[in-house]
């Protein structure tokens, strides 16, 4: 014969763990935010330096960068801020 497993008899230790599941599940929204946007920058640095280093001098000038400058810009890993 079957019979219905007993009730909780501790509500508080129900509640903490699924307080406990919930802070966790956020936590690790935020961790995976966190890494979406360092993503997001190391690709639009990478971008930007790579037109940078496509630039002519007049191009450079109007920016306000003289070649040398582009060429150190440019020449810098995408991690590297």
């Amino acid at each position: 014969m079957l019979t219905q497993p007993p009730l909780s008899t501790t509500p508080c230790r129900d509640r903490a763990n699924i307080e406990l599941a919930g802070r966790r599940a956020e936590h690790w929204t935020v961790q995976w935010g966190r890494l979406s946007s360092l993503l997001a920058v190391w690709a639009m640095r990478r971008r930007t330096r790579r037109t940078l280093s496509e630039l002519d001098d007049k191009q450079l000038a109007d920016v306000g960068l003289t070649g040398r400058q582009a060429l150190l810009e440019s020449a810098k890993p995408f991690w590297r801020p």
